[in-house]
């Protein structure tokens, strides 16, 4: 279908398939020929834009992380959500990106050398990382660290919920979000190969920045254990089921 016809606009497309044909008629007779013929050309024209924009942030993408294109495996792909872009997976699960956001935030961590422990946090669908207050400029840098390897995106929470939108970690949007943020909301976009399912980062790392207040850490939310801890307790290991609820 030639997107220099008027009639090949997937708007128009869908309005046919939505409205009966009954109704399309009534509105026909109603409204001139040339309003019509001007609607019709109006919308093929944006859905001509949106289909350059999506070509030239493909592009950008493509200049950007060239070792994720040519492989079954690591293809990314536009994910149809403005100008994110997602990871193309064979298998695409809750539960898989969930745990593989968290080894990406843990990784970035842990090769920077900065403290942090596991929370129980009030979602069966993101993990929860806690880190002090006075680390937020390492932790920063960090999540920057990721431009170049992988589109990784962060967002501002507010309780549990996502304030804004979510930008790529590393832009200058990102940099203003992260110096103020309590919670940081991490992770990738993954998608299946025929995007049928997009998931995204309800299935993220959250990122807590605790507070520092006399010898102990203050958590900047609600969470399922406890709202401080000290600076001398113990560090366990557990299993990631341990928590939270498996998908």
């Amino acid at each position: 279908m030639s997107t220099g016809n008027p009639e090949a606009s997937a708007v128009v497309g869908a309005y046919r398939t939505i409205v009966p044909r009954s109704l399309r008629r009534r509105i026909a007779r109603r409204v001139p020929m040339r309003l019509r013929a001007g609607i019709k050309a109006l919308l093929r024209r944006l859905q001509s834009l949106a289909l350059l924009g999506r070509y030239v942030r493909g592009a950008r993408a493509r200049r950007r992380w060239p070792q994720l294109f040519g492989t079954s495996e690591s293809l990314a792909v536009l994910a149809g959500r403005g100008t994110q872009i997602a990871l193309v997976r064979t298998t695409v699960s809750p539960l898989g990106l969930r745990e593989a956001n968290l080894e990406l935030m843990v990784a970035l961590l842990e090769g920077a050398g900065i403290d942090y422990f596991a929370v129980r946090g009030s979602s069966d669908f993101r993990s929860s990382l806690a880190v002090a207050e006075t680390n937020r400029d390492r932790v920063l840098a960090a999540l920057a660290g990721t431009r170049s390897s992988a589109p990784v995106y962060v967002v501002t929470c507010h309780g549990d919920e996502p304030e804004g939108k979510a930008v790529l970690c590393g832009s200058a949007r990102a940099r203003r979000i992260g110096r103020e943020a309590a919670v940081l909301r991490t992770g990738m976009i993954w998608s299946s190969p025929g995007k049928s399912l997009v998931l995204g980062l309800k299935y993220g790392c959250d990122i807590e920045f605790w507070r520092v207040e006399e010898g102990r850490l203050v958590a900047p939310r609600p969470n399922r254990v406890t709202e401080d801890v000290a600076f001398a307790e113990p560090r366990v290991s557990v299993p990631i089921s341990r928590l939270t609820r498996q998908l």
